[in-house]
């Protein structure tokens, strides 16, 4: 018969595979070769006129954890230049 299962151990941990320093900067390069020559020129442009709100201003990527992610940055009045949210 099975031994029974402590309550707070219900999964244990799962082992992840950590991503080598020589695959991590593979990624990075390619990664940043796609987003500046394919990515950005398609996707970043700049407002309409009229336009203050969601347009993106730039795009990214990061790590999370061993997982690499894309981010773009959403496009706000007061990060254009204009002024400051809190006032000045």
């Amino acid at each position: 018969m099975a031994k029974p299962r402590e309550p707070w151990n219900i999964r244990p941990a799962k082992k992840k595979a950590a991503v080598t320093a020589s695959l991590k900067a593979e990624v990075e390069t390619k990664a940043r070769d796609l987003i500046e020559n394919v990515l950005k020129p398609k996707y970043v442009k700049p407002p309409k006129k009229g336009e203050q709100f969601n347009y993106i201003t730039d795009i990214e990527a990061k790590w999370f954890r061993n997982n690499p992610r894309r981010v773009s940055d959403k496009g706000v009045k007061w990060l254009r230049g204009k002024s400051s949210p809190g006032g000045n």
